[in-house]
């Protein structure tokens, strides 16, 4: 008796731990389901840009938070947001990364004790930027498509990245979540996930009508 309870026990932990079924497409549509898979995890580094070296930490076990990912090359349902707000606190940025649809508006709030400007700018030369007296926040449009450094000259260590993409399939979460982009046109598809830095992952592939696509993003976490 007790070898069969520890046998349903491990069944329902097995069920328990499994993918959850993911919805149909419509008809004469598919879906793409895309997973994390974490290929590296270290206590803390050193990352070095252009303008800083920014200590950042990433506890072993835990998951990332603000992951990005962007499908291109066919048509869906719009998912990339077309708003995406910022704070500046004591401790730095709210977000690590933030996503947003080209022509979208970014929200910056200053919730520090002095007056700052918070820049975001592009390697194209694009830059989006306001002077925020204390606990003020202002909304600006983001014309232009690229990936903008977020600083200020407030904190050499505060250091966000904003991805503003001209597609309407994107999404932003955890590491431990499942990005499921449904009801695509059939065809071909390249998916791009980024973690808190760079580019990690890409990927090509076939979306089938009646079917659902599932790949995993392998990421890097530190260099």
């Amino acid at each position: 008796m007790k070898y069969a309870t520890c046998l349903l026990v491990l069944a329902f932990l097995a069920g328990c731990a499994s993918t959850p079924p993911v919805p149909a497409p419509d008809a004469g549509k598919g879906n793409a389901l895309i997973e994390f898979r974490l290929l590296k995890r270290v206590a803390e580094t050193n990352v070095a840009d252009e303008y800083a070296v920014r200590r950042e930490m990433h506890t072993r076990g835990a998951t990332l938070s603000d992951m990005v990912i962007v499908l291109e090359g066919g048509s869906g349902p719009a998912t990339t947001p077309t708003a995406t707000e910022i704070a500046l606190t004591e401790n730095g940025f709210s977000r690590r990364q933030l996503l947003l649809k080209k022509g979208g508006k970014l929200t910056l709030t200053n919730k520090r004790d002095r007056e700052l400007v918070i820049l975001g700018f592009s390697r194209e030369g694009n830059e989006v930027a306001a002077a925020l007296k204390p606990g003020e926040s202002r909304t600006l449009e983001v014309p232009h498509v690229g990936d903008y450094e977020v600083v200020t000259e407030a904190d050499n260590g505060a250091y966000a990245v904003m991805h503003v993409v001209d597609t309407d399939q994107g999404w932003m979460g955890s590491s431990d979540e499942l990005a499921l982009f449904r009801n695509l046109a059939p065809g071909r598809y390249k998916a791009s996930a980024w973690s808190s830095r760079a580019l990690a992952w890409s990927s090509e592939f076939d979306v089938a009508a009646g079917e659902t696509a599932s790949k995993r993003a392998e990421i890097k976490v530190a260099k």
